[in-house]
């Protein structure tokens, strides 16, 4: 099994007092009127950062919404980068792979991940950033091994960040496919 939680003890304060009272207090309102399978939760992450969940056959998706250039000011910053971490939590047994390679300690990619347990695959899909307007980047992501996982940050880069069209969205894609691209998905037709 794989979860990935934000990491609460290094974004805002008093944030696990928020995620309590979000989750005990979700209404049928706070659903996405498109699919019942996404869920928001604003400001769990300080003000104006929220996080949104969404699911389908072959996904799930967890983003981080920052509604305005203001937001930013509770996240960390480190060499030019805003950074938000999470935790991985993993089965034991479980093996993360990082361009064909196990991380033992750390390592830092914008590359797909793969979660890898005996014959079973979870993939987390290459992250990225993206405004209002669809313009985006790819982002880096820092992998360290942690007890019953790993610490994933995300590393947002500020100058990208201060002349971004807000909100602004980061993405953290988890899937059972290797080709599931990052969890959004397009029709287009000839007629």
């Amino acid at each position: 099994s794989v979860s990935l939680e934000p990491n609460f003890k290094e974004v805002g304060g008093g944030i696990t007092k928020k995620v309590f009272k979000a989750k005990k207090s979700m209404k049928k309102d706070d659903v996405d009127a498109k699919s019942e399978r996404s869920v928001q939760f604003g400001s769990i992450l300080g003000d104006g950062i929220d996080i949104e969940m969404r699911a389908d056959t072959a996904t799930v998706a967890k983003d981080i919404v920052i509604q305005n250039v203001d937001a930013l000011k509770v996240l960390e910053k480190k060499d030019g980068m805003y950074e938000i971490p999470f935790i991985l939590k993993v089965s034991d047994g479980s093996e993360l792979v990082v361009d064909g390679e196990v991380v033992t300690d750390r390592v830092v990619s914008s590359s797909r991940v793969e979660i890898k347990n005996g014959d079973d695959t979870v993939y987390i899909y290459s992250p990225r950033v993206t405004d209002s307007t669809g313009a985006g980047i790819g982002i880096d992501i820092e992998y360290k091994k942690v007890e019953g996982g790993y610490k994933m940050t995300k590393r947002l880069p500020k100058s990208w960040l201060e002349s971004a069209q807000y909100p602004v969205r980061t993405d953290a894609v988890l899937g059972y496919y290797a080709d599931a691209s990052d969890g959004y998905i397009s029709y287009y037709s000839s007629t």
